[in-house]
């Protein structure tokens, strides 16, 4: 058993940072910052995986280490939510529920904690990560074109969450019934590290076979991202452009970023030879 165990905490480990691996790739070569968000949360599982393998390893002083897991785990308070609204287009003003939330989870926490209710300590989890989620509720559509990979992320973000919260609501019953079987907890929670992962790896296989795909990414644009895209090919100034299509100049530098961000470029001359390329049918 012991062998086992070993293996599969090389497995998770593996698999963690070969996940992060793969959403940095990403991110160099797309600047997303949805992306970038999503990165966050994964240095927050690779910590917290470090402090789970710790705590069912070292049986002694338990306590002590689950108040490092849980104030570790609060992070997540943060860097959830901010990816949440970030990928949902929320409006700023309910980014104040962020530390709101997490100021509220790390009191909560830590009162079960010294008060020896550890059981209660996924459910009162679970309850923490839906608050931030009721301003999704007054927004209907988050404004993804749904072959944007903003789409795509927001559909693997439903699916990890789901994933989060089987596995938190069934944490206090394992808690009771296995605590002393060390090696039960080990299986339990690397299963739930490595099957989280599986959405974002499955995510990043479709995203780099076609992070790459200029063409298909100029599909990608919209009608007004394409207007300005062509009219940049043109030679044409931001203030020219926004004069001609009658939007801000705001606005144009807003849907600059865009083309940039969605094509994976960082200035107009690439912009000009995706263009050619295109209309060359390379």
């Amino acid at each position: 058993m012991k062998i086992f165990n070993i293996l599969l905490w090389l497995m998770v480990y593996s698999i963690c940072f070969f996940h992060i691996f793969l959403w940095a790739v990403m991110y160099h070569k797309s600047r997303n910052k949805i992306e970038l968000s999503f990165l966050f949360i994964l240095t927050n599982v690779l910590l917290v995986t470090f402090l789970i393998m710790v705590l069912i390893n070292t049986m002694e002083d338990n306590h002590v280490i689950m108040t490092i897991i849980v104030n570790s785990t609060s992070s997540f308070f943060i860097t959830v939510p901010y990816h949440i609204y970030k990928s949902n287009n929320i409006r700023k003003f309910y980014y104040l529920f962020i530390p709101v939330v997490f100021i509220s989870s790390v009191l909560v926490h830590n009162i079960l904690i010294i008060t020896n209710h550890l059981p209660f300590l996924g459910l009162t989890t679970v309850i923490f990560f839906i608050i931030p989620l009721f301003p999704l509720f007054r927004q209907k559509n988050c404004g993804w074109k749904k072959e944007s990979p903003e789409y795509k992320i927001v559909k693997m973000g439903i699916v990890n969450f789901f994933i989060a919260l089987f596995f938190s609501l069934f944490a206090a019953p394992a808690y009771f019934l296995f605590w002393n079987i060390r090696y039960f907890l080990s299986l339990y929670f690397g299963i739930f590290l490595i099957v989280y992962h599986i959405p974002g790896l499955w995510y990043c296989k479709n995203r780099l076979s076609h992070v790459n795909d200029n063409k298909s990414g100029l599909k990608l644009l919209t009608k007004r991202e394409n207007e300005v895209a062509m009219e940049i090919c043109n030679g044409l100034k931001y203030e020219d452009i926004a004069n001609k299509l009658f939007i801000s100049l705001s606005a144009v530098k807003k849907h600059t970023y865009n083309i940039y961000r969605k094509l994976g470029i960082k200035n107009n001359r690439e912009l000009v030879l995706l263009k050619i390329k295109e209309n060359r049918g390379v």
